[in-house]
């Protein structure tokens, strides 16, 4: 079942995270956008692999 009490700091930081690009994605829904921008894919990525190793999804 799907429990957040036993969440740490990185499952909430992924959450957050998570719930905040929903947002400006539905914020910017039907807009026309910027090209996309690799080098911030590629620290979006990091953080997030970084958040679900050290909450231990990949144990």
């Amino acid at each position: 079942m799907f429990d957040p009490s036993h969440w740490a700091w990185p499952q909430w930081t992924m959450a957050i995270m998570l719930f905040l690009w929903l947002l400006v994605s539905a914020s910017s829904h039907g807009k026309p956008r910027e090209p996309y921008n690799g080098f911030t894919a590629i620290v979006r990525f990091a953080l997030s692999v970084f958040l679900l190793s050290y909450g231990g999804f990949f144990k």
